[in-house]
C-alpha cells in the first residue's frame, strides 16, 4: 500500500470516529479554500457510431423512482435513438428508417416520436423499442410527459405537423386526438413538462398548458408575438406568506430572445409577468432543453434559477439540441455528435461568504510576490483560517437565534477560537521565510438578516457537512505526508481540530432536522432539498477546482490525491450520514 493511501485510510478512520462519536452535526473551518476558475468540466464526446443529425435530446431524471442516475435520450435522422447513462454506457439503435424528432419518458418507460406518425416505446431503458400506433400518418414533432400525478400510468401528449395534438393515458400504448380549443391550437412547435403541467408552444406567441391530456387546457398569455421555438423551466426561489418557497420559473425561446416568467407559487407579485432573460453566451439562442440554452456560437448556457446562469462551455459544432440539469449539460449536433459537461462542485472548508462570494481579508505589511512558494502558500492558508473565525462566529449567532442547546453554541464559539490559533500557526510558519504580512480588515457585509432555519440548514450542509468533512480529511492526510517537522506539528493540531469541526457540522444539522426547524412543512421541504443535493453529489461525483498547490512537501496534497480524498469522503462519510439523517423519523413535538 502506498504512503498516501495509508495516510488517507487513517485520516478517514479518525474522521469517521469523530463524526459518529458525537451524534451528527454542523460547523466549519477552512484549509486550502479553492475557488473554481472553471466551474464546468471540459466537454466529453460520446461516439454514437451513426452519422445522423440530432433532432432532440431529453434528460430523464429517474433517481426519485429507482435510485438510478439520470439518462439522456437522443433522437435524430435515419431512425437514430440512443440512451446514454451517466457512467457513459450507451445503447444505440435504429429501429426505423424514419427520422425521430422528439423524446420523453420516466423510470419505467421511454417514448420516441417521429415522421409519419412514428411512436416507439421502450420499457427496458432503451435496450429494445416497440412501435405503437399514434392514429395518424402526420409527422410527430414533439412529445412530453405529464408529471402532475406520478402514481398514475405514464401520460403523454404529442404534437403533429397537421396541427393536431394527440394524447395518451396508458403509457403511450394507445393515442387519441385532443379536442382543439376555440380558435384552434395554431401551429405548435414544442412541448415540455413544466412543474406539474405540460406546456405546448408555437407560432405567434401561442402557448397552452394543462395538468393532463384531457385538460383543461389553459391559454398562457406570453408577452410576445414572435414564434416560440421551445419551452423549459428552471429553479425559482422566493417567499410566500413569510415562508421561503421553491418552485419552477417558465422559460420560452421566442424568436432570438429568451423570456422568463416566475411561477405563481414563488413570488405572487411577479407571477404572470414575463421579462427578458439576458444570456451571457455569445450569439443568438438556437435551442432550449432542460436547464440549458444553446447559442449560435456553440456556447451552452446553463440556467440555474431565475437570476443566475453559467456559460458551461463552447462546442466545436453548432448545437441542434440541448438538455440537462443544473449539474450536467448534454449537447447534440450534426453527424451524431453528442457531448456532455459536468458542473464541478468546489470542495473546500468553511468559507466566510458574503452575497454568495467567499471573502478573505487583504494582506497588510508585505507582498506575496517576492516570497518563496512555501511562504506564499502558508500566507494564503492563514487568510482563509482568519476568515473562518467570522464564519464560526456567525454560526454561533444563528444557532442562538434558533434556540439551539448551549452545547452546540459553545462548540461553535470554541471552533472560532481554534481558527484564531490556526491562522496564527499559518502566519508563524510563513514568517520563517521572511513573511511579515498580517491580515487586514475583513469585510463583514450587511447587517444580520432574519434567520431562516431552512436556509441555515442548507448552507450548513453545503459549507460544513460537505466542505468541512473533506477539509478535515485533507488536513489529516497532509499532516502525515509533510516532510517539514514544524509544519507537521502545526498540521496535526489543525487536523484534530478540523475533525471536531466536521463533527459539530453534522451534530448541528441533526439538531436542526430534529428540533430546530419547527414547522412540519418546512422540515419536509428541508429533507427533500437535502435528498436532492445528496443525489446530485452521489450521481455527479465530487470535483475539485484546478489548483497549482501541488507541493506535498509543503503540506499540500496534489490534485490527484485531493480528488481521491474528496471522492472517498463523499462515498464513505457524507452520503451515508446525510441519508441516515434525512430518513430518520422526526420525534413528536411536545404539546405547547
Amino acid at each position: 500500500m502506498d504512503r498516501s493511501r495509508a495516510a488517507l485510510d487513517r485520516s478517514l478512520r479518525l474522521l469517521t470516529a469523530a463524526c459518529l462519536g458525537t451524534t451528527l452535526a454542523m460547523s466549519a473551518g477552512c484549509l486550502w479554500l479553492s475557488r473554481c476558475p472553471d466551474p464546468w468540466s471540459e466537454p466529453r464526446s460520446h461516439a454514437l457510431g451513426v452519422d445522423a443529425g440530432i433532432h432532440a435530446l431529453v434528460v430523464v431524471d429517474t433517481y426519485a423512482e429507482t435510485g438510478q442516475a439520470p439518462q439522456a435520450v437522443v433522437v435524430g435522422a435515419r431512425g437514430l435513438v440512443a440512451v446514454i447513462e451517466r457512467g457513459g454506457a450507451q445503447r444505440v439503435a435504429q429501429p426505423t428508417e424514419l427520422a425521430l424528432r422528439g423524446a420523453s419518458g420516466s423510470a419505467t418507460r421511454l417514448v420516441a416520436v417521429g415522421d409519419a406518425g412514428t411512436v416507439l416505446v421502450s420499457e427496458d431503458r432503451g435496450a429494445t423499442w416497440t412501435p405503437r400506433s399514434a392514429g395518424t400518418k402526420a409527422d410527430l414533432i414533439a412529445v412530453a410527459r405529464f408529471e402532475a400525478e406520478p402514481e398514475l400510468a405514464d401520460r403523454f401528449v404529442a404534437l403533429a405537423s397537421d396541427g393536431s395534438v394527440r394524447g395518451s393515458t396508458d403509457g403511450a400504448m394507445t393515442w387519441f386526438e385532443l379536442r382543439a380549443p376555440e380558435g384552434g391550437w395554431g401551429r405548435l412547435r414544442a412541448a415540455a413538462s413544466v412543474g406539474d403541467r405540460v406546456w405546448v408552444v408555437g407560432d405567434g406567441g401561442r402557448a397552452w398548458s394543462a395538468p393532463a391530456p384531457e385538460g383543461p387546457w389553459t391559454r398562457e398569455p406570453v408577452d410576445t408575438e414572435a414564434d416560440i421555438l421551445g419551452v423549459s423551466s428552471c429553479f425559482d426561489y422566493g417567499r410566500r406568506e413569510g415562508e421561503a418557497v421553491e418552485g419552477r420559473a417558465v422559460l420560452v425561446l421566442a424568436g432570438d430572445a429568451l423570456l422568463l416568467r416566475k411561477m405563481p407559487d414563488t413570488d405572487e407579485a411577479d407571477s404572470g409577468t414575463w421579462s427578458p432573460f439576458e444570456l451571457d453566451g455569445e450569439g443568438k439562442p438556437v435551442a432550449i432543453g432542460g436547464q440549458q440554452v444553446a447559442m449560435s456560437s456553440g456556447d451552452v448556457v446553463t440556467i440555474h434559477d431565475s437570476i443566475s446562469q453559467w456559460v458551461s462551455g463552447r462546442m466545436a459544432f453548432v448545437p441542434t439540441a440541448v438538455g440537462g440539469t443544473h449539474a450536467r449539460a448534454w449537447v447534440g449536433g450534426d453527424g451524431g455528435q453528442v457531448q456532455v459537461m459536468d458542473h464541478q462542485y468546489c470542495i473546500g472548508g468553511r468559507p466566510w461568504v458574503i452575497e454568495g462570494e467567499a471573502v478573505v481579508a487583504s494582506l497588510e505589511g508585505g507582498s506575496l510576490d517576492a516570497l518563496p512558494e512555501r511562504a506564499q502558500l502558508w500566507l494564503r492558508d492563514g487568510l482563509v483560517e482568519h476568515a473562518s473565525v467570522a464564519s464560526f462566529a456567525r454560526s454561533g449567532l444563528e444557532l442562538m437565534a434558533l434556540g439551539a442547546p448551549p452545547r452546540l453554541v459553545q462548540r461553535a464559539l470554541a471552533a472560532a477560537g481554534d481558527e484564531v490559533e490556526h491562522a496564527r500557526l499559518c502566519f508563524e510558519l510563513a514568517a520563517r521565510d521572511g513573511a511579515v504580512a498580517q491580515p487586514g480588515p475583513l469585510p463583514l457585509g450587511r447587517g444580520q438578516p432574519r434567520v431562516d432555519p431552512v436556509d441555515v440548514a442548507l448552507r450548513l450542509f453545503e459549507e460544513g457537512c460537505i466542505g468541512e468533512t473533506v477539509a478535515a480529511a485533507e488536513a489529516g492526510v497532509a499532516a502525515q505526508l509533510v516532510d517539514d517537522p514544524a509544519a507537521r506539528e502545526a498540521l496535526e493540531t489543525v487536523a484534530a481540530d478540523e475533525r471536531r469541526h466536521a463533527a459539530l457540522a453534522w451534530d448541528s444539522l441533526a439538531w436542526l432536522l430534529r428540533e430546530g426547524v419547527r414547522d412540519g412543512a418546512s422540515r419536509a421541504r428541508l429533507r427533500a432539498a437535502l435528498e436532492r443535493r445528496v443525489a446530485r453529489l452521489e450521481g455527479a461525483g465530487v470535483y475539485l477546482a484546478r489548483t497549482e498547490d501541488d507541493a506535498e512537501a509543503h503540506g499540500r496534497p496534489g490534485r490527484a490525491l485531493r480528488q481521491r480524498i474528496a471522492r472517498r469522503s463523499a462515498r464513505e462519510l457524507i452520503v451515508p450520514l446525510a441519508r441516515a439523517l434525512t430518513r430518520a423519523p422526526s420525534p413528536p413535538r411536545a404539546p405547547s
